[in-house]
């Protein structure tokens, strides 16, 4: 996963975004084309852990090129777009810490030379993205609702990066294929929270800002989400 600090892909060719993916899929007639591979949908928010997730399904023999989408909280609208084009499509999303995210979105912007505060100030900023971007539960609610719930499994990071086997398992049997015809990943470093290297009142301020989203997620969820405690 560019940027994110996990070593758990496989090399892969690059998927386009939301728009490409429905074309390749069909916007007209040929929607409902059964297709010989799976290829299901990846979705989350900037540096979730997307583009990781999907370097791991694009090593299996039965998927295509597997497409991590940006679930945008200011695009709603993506969610319907998806449920029409492409109907029964498998969709795994993907959650992260949310202080671990918005630090990592952090220093990808940094190295992209548009972020020059520091992340102390930076990411209690309410226009920023790191707030927004960290609010799981709101930025893939559109997806709850478009999607029927056999379509949907959401995948936490952490548990990832810390058993991509198993989780990977999970994941290979959601969206339909054997996942004893790929390859088995192996467990690397989990890198320690960046989080830790913040102030406490930092943590404590972003905690609060995204509190009763959390809180929303692990009722959605059914999951106290102990990795995020």
């Amino acid at each position: 996963m560019t940027g994110e600090g996990d070593r758990i892909r496989y090399p892969s060719s690059s998927a386009g975004p939301v728009r490409s993916a429905l074309l390749r899929r069909g916007t007209g007639a040929d929607v409902t084309t059964p297709s010989p591979v799976s290829a299901p949908f990846v979705i989350g928010t900037k540096r979730a852990g997307t583009t990781s997730l999907s370097s791991l399904l694009d090593a299996h023999p039965d998927i295509g090129t597997t497409t991590p989408c940006c679930a945008d909280p200011a695009r709603p609208d993506a969610a319907g777009r998806v449920a029409a084009a492409a109907p029964g499509v498998r969709v795994v999303m993907v959650v992260r810490d949310p202080l671990e995210r918005a630090l990592a979105h952090w220093r990808h912007r940094v190295r992209a030379g548009v972020e020059e505060r520091p992340a102390p100030r930076a990411l209690l900023d309410p226009g920023s993205p790191y707030v927004a971007c960290s609010r799981h539960h709101e930025a893939l609610a559109p997806y709850r609702s478009s999607l029927a719930p056999e379509q949907q499994l959401v995948v936490v990071l952490e548990r990832l990066r810390a058993d991509p086997a198993a989780e990977l398992d999970r994941v290979l049997r959601h969206v339909g294929v054997d996942p004893s015809r790929g390859p088995v990943p192996r467990r690397t470093r989990v890198p320690a929270p960046a989080g830790s290297t913040l102030d406490a009142a930092t943590r404590a301020a972003f905690a609060d800002a995204v509190g009763d989203d959390v809180a929303a997620l692990r009722i959605w969820l059914d999951d106290a989400l102990p990795e995020w405690a």
